[in-house]
């Protein structure tokens, strides 16, 4: 995702990022993008995802680059 302030508000997720969680995932990330510049999501706390984590988080990142804002992930997973 893109390079943000230290200062950018935290946008936490936790539990299950399922497709039953879907709406409560994309009503908090749409509220942080309306009411910030730049936000900053963590994901650490998620315990079962699917593919709608994704897509959420893609959507985010591409509403967010369509108004000039910023979005990261505070622990992206690393890898090989």
């Amino acid at each position: 995702m893109d390079a943000l302030p230290v200062e950018a508000p935290v946008v936490s997720l936790g539990g299950a990022a399922t497709v039953r969680n879907a709406d409560k995932i994309h009503r908090a990330l749409t509220k942080a993008l309306l009411d910030h510049q730049d936000i900053e999501i963590d994901c650490t706390a998620i315990d079962d995802a699917d593919l709608t984590l994704v897509q959420l988080l893609f959507a985010a990142r591409m509403s967010a680059r369509a108004s000039g804002k910023s979005v990261r992930l505070s622990a992206p997973a690393g890898g090989p």
